[in-house]
């Protein structure tokens, strides 16, 4: 049996352990500057979500992500989020875009009286 000091090393694994969460792949990168703030990154945008629902969705990201190309949590999200918008165009207004509302134009909460 080879002595400890006399072990191959593999440099894939130098420094890993079996716990961790895996290293995103090389040709993941955050996103790119938007065109309509000149930011680094978007917008974020928050909402209200049952956790039951939130734990099932961050189990379909994290065990599809690599398959699917999602460079991250909220590019998985953004991709739901406009196949819903696209669909909702297509059904309700020709295919075309909708007009833009600016943010806090819609009302928060709860409508009043539910």
């Amino acid at each position: 049996m080879a002595t400890p000091d006399k072990r191959r090393r593999s440099s894939v694994f130098a420094g890993r352990s079996p716990v961790d969460p895996p290293a995103p792949a090389p040709e993941q990168s955050p996103a790119p500057a938007t065109a309509s703030t000149g930011k680094k990154y978007p917008p974020k945008v928050t909402f209200y979500q049952p956790q039951d629902d939130t734990a099932r969705m961050r189990g379909a990201f994290r065990h599809t992500d690599r398959e699917e190309g999602d460079r991250s949590l909220s590019d998985f999200i953004h991709k739901a989020v406009m196949a819903e918008v696209e669909r909702r165009e297509k059904k309700y207004n020709s295919g075309k875009p909708f007009p833009d509302l600016e943010a806090g134009s819609i009302p928060r909460g709860r409508p009043m009286g539910e």
